[in-house]
């Protein structure tokens, strides 16, 4: 349970480290709608939240691509501690990954962000 809610805390983060760098790189109220659903769609589908991780696995380019987006190591932590029993000794290469995605996206979309 403890590695369950450490994974999900770390996504949460992510999720709102995204939030902060699309806040960052939209010019209006209208952008935010069609960058989000167009960013979450594609990385959803290459991550494995749409088809499951290992048939993208199995495809080279789609292997590649999807381990550039946080939802393939999101999956991939979940789908380990709750179908395969393992922990946190198991998935903290996946929890690194996604803690460093949400230093990423809060970095960039922080200098991007202008106050007024």
């Amino acid at each position: 349970p403890l590695t369950w809610a450490l994974t999900s805390i770390l996504i949460a983060l992510c999720s709102t480290c995204l939030g902060v760098l699309i806040a960052g790189i939209v010019r209006s109220e209208n952008q935010v709608s069609g960058i989000s659903n167009v960013l979450l769609w594609v990385a959803g589908f290459l991550g494995g939240a749409i088809f499951p991780p290992f048939i993208i696995q199995k495809l080279p380019v789609l292997n590649v691509l999807s381990r550039m987006v946080p939802q393939s190591y999101a999956t991939t932590a979940y789908y380990d501690i709750l179908t395969r029993g393992k922990g946190l000794a198991d998935v903290w290469l996946n929890l690194v990954v996604l803690l460093a995605f949400s230093a990423l996206f809060f970095i960039v979309g922080a200098s991007r962000f202008k106050f007024e």
